[in-house]
């Protein structure tokens, strides 16, 4: 699943999110989740897979998740956006993301 925030359609994101999940008896595996937009390159959330592999994929799961994104990425500033908006958004984005994953069972 992926998700994007820009300005326009046709500039470069803001921020952006990708996640991958599989779903084995009813538990995450293989969860693998990045970011970009907020710096030169995409950045992969370990903190976030970490926390998700193995567990329900609940919402408070994916609550948890999300507030653990601002701790695991780096974001600069920048005429699209300031660093904390990045990190804010990111959050939001990768928890869209991560529901996203789960229900369509990616």
């Amino acid at each position: 699943a992926m998700e994007r925030l820009e300005r326009c359609a046709h500039d470069a994101p803001v921020v952006l999110a990708a996640v991958r999940v599989q779903m084995q008896e009813g538990r995450l595996r293989q969860v693998r989740a990045v970011v970009g937009g907020l710096s030169a390159r995409p950045q992969r959330v370990h903190l976030v897979e970490n926390a998700l592999e193995g567990s329900g994929g609940s919402h408070d799961d994916l609550d948890r998740a999300a507030a653990l994104v601002s701790n695991a990425i780096h974001a600069v500033d920048d005429v699209r956006g300031s660093a904390q908006y990045r990190q804010e958004m990111a959050a939001v984005l990768l928890r869209r993301c991560l529901a996203k994953a789960i229900r369509q069972g990616e």
